[in-house]
């Protein structure tokens, strides 16, 4: 592309490799792999809400706020094979390791590396995450009573955890909650989380996932 412009729009003539040189030395860039997203992630409305909810997240922090973040995933397949050496023509296949039935574990991890975790053979809806809620409200309370004072919880825009029910729910449970913006992963803790356990605990060959 940058080669067609300079060609059209300044009638020079350069070779790839020069440019390539140009890129990555003297502008510190680097050819690497797009990572696709879905087009609804990057529209104005998006970008926005995620720099709102960034500035409102950090200043949260900078307060000293304990957050608290929560989700769920599901584990049903334990074989992380994706890729092996096989001869040309051979089929290149291996029995699936599935978690039967389904395990869904819905996850809470705070601001100081403390996890809360249920695992459950049910699919998550409103009904079992104010389940965990109660239980989470338990266990907080019995650390520290005034535990309210400074945590907020932190939700996505998922329906069982953003729905009239649940969040009815939190509010009788007395707490302050902040629904994250669209497309947050990156700013979802309990995405590392996650990642960490199907990663390093379930996969003890190190195999590569779909996890980062």
């Amino acid at each position: 592309q940058v080669k067609t412009l300079l060609q059209e729009e300044q009638s020079l003539k350069v070779p790839l490799a020069v440019i390539s040189k140009v890129l990555s030395c003297d502008m510190g860039l680097a050819f690497k792999r797009i990572q696709k997203v879905p087009l609804l992630g990057n529209t104005a409305r998006c970008l926005l809400l995620r720099q709102m909810y960034a500035k409102f997240m950090l200043k949260l922090l900078a307060a000293g706020t304990r957050v608290i973040n929560v989700d769920q995933t599901w584990l049903n397949d334990l074989n992380f094979h994706r890729r092996c050496w096989a001869r040309a023509g051979d089929r290149n296949t291996r029995n699936m390791n599935s978690v039967t039935p389904r395990l869904s574990m819905l996850m809470a991890i705070d601001t100081d590396g403390n996890l809360y975790a249920a695992l459950t053979q049910v699919n998550t809806d409103h009904r079992v995450f104010c389940l965990f809620m109660t239980e989470l409200v338990k266990k907080l309370t019995a650390e520290n009573a005034k535990w309210r004072d400074t945590t907020v919880l932190l939700i996505d825009g998922a329906k069982y955890q953003t729905g009239k029910e649940s969040q009815k729910y939190l509010k009788a449970l007395g707490i302050r909650y902040v629904i994250s913006a669209p497309y947050s992963f990156a700013a979802t803790p309990i995405e590392y989380a996650f990642s960490f356990l199907k990663q390093v605990h379930l996969n003890p060959l190190g195999l590569k996932t779909g996890k980062r």
